[in-house]
């Protein structure tokens, strides 16, 4: 991953700058589906080695706290409903609950893997959703996950654009007016490997895999491109039988995890 093109970016901070810099410039009946109701540690779509299956819960406690900083975290996902979605495609609902505030996220599955919005914590370890930001004209091309058989392949590699119109809430009475914003976050994967040996806090999980990603994240206002650096690429660790168990977010915070009901099966 040190050796790819792309510099490493973060999603995040492209959100809250994208809508910091518009701020700074500124003063902008479906049918119904058919439900599937997945069994409890049976595959949801592609990618049956997440365990995004309904009523799978996960907590990941903060391992690395800053200094100084406030103390460690907790963060669950919970898979609230799989259902039918348009072109053949699954539809996974999660549940995210962190310090208080919990918001729900729709996840898409297909034959070719796994797409996650660049706000779930599943996309690039980053807790949190995004404070004070409306996003809208979402595009979002390739997958964040691979499907089975190449998450199965050291060196599977794969890339993904989303792209979205963002804009910073403005607060009753402000009279706040904020120029025209859009973000561009590109994340690159790579299976690094499919046998490692990982911490978590509920013990030591052998033969995990590690999936790497990088990631560029550029915003525009008015037009004018900028791009957002980050510190480090980042990590996640899947366990064949809960999941994944551990992230390294682009900032170097990792989460390992700490619960799941998939631990008493």
């Amino acid at each position: 991953m040190e050796d790819h093109p792309l510099r490493n970016r973060s999603v995040y901070i492209a959100m809250a700058a994208a809508a910091a810099l518009v701020f700074a410039f500124g003063a902008g009946s479906a049918d119904a589906k058919k439900k599937r109701r997945g069994k409890v540690g049976g595959p949801s779509c592609s990618v049956s080695y997440l365990k995004l299956v309904e009523g799978n819960t996960w907590t990941y406690r903060n391992v690395n706290p800053v200094p100084n900083g406030p103390p460690p975290a907790e963060l669950t996902l919970t898979v609230k409903s799989i259902e039918a979605g348009d072109d053949g495609k699954t539809v996974i609902t999660v549940v995210q609950s962190f310090r208080g505030r919990t918001h729900e996220t729709p996840l898409t599955c297909s034959a070719e893997g796994l797409v996650v919005p660049p706000h779930s914590f599943l996309f690039a370890g980053e807790a949190g959703a995004d404070p004070g930001i409306t996003r809208s004209n979402e595009e979002h091309n390739g997958v964040t996950y691979p499907n089975d058989a190449s998450y199965r392949k050291v060196g599977a590699t794969g890339e993904e654009l989303y792209k979205a119109d963002v804009t910073r809430d403005v607060a009753e009475g402000s009279g706040a007016e904020y120029n025209k914003s859009r973000v561009e976050v590109e994340r690159l994967y790579l299976v690094a490997s499919t046998s490692t040996t990982v911490e978590t806090e509920v013990g030591s999980r052998n033969r995990a895999t590690r999936i790497g990603f990088q990631i560029q994240a550029r915003s525009f206002v008015d037009e004018k491109d900028r791009e957002l650096p980050v510190a480090n690429n980042g990590d996640i660790w899947i366990d064949r039988k809960l999941g994944a168990v551990r992230f390294k977010d682009s900032q170097g915070l990792e989460w390992a995890l700490s619960a799941s009901n998939l631990l008493e099966e």
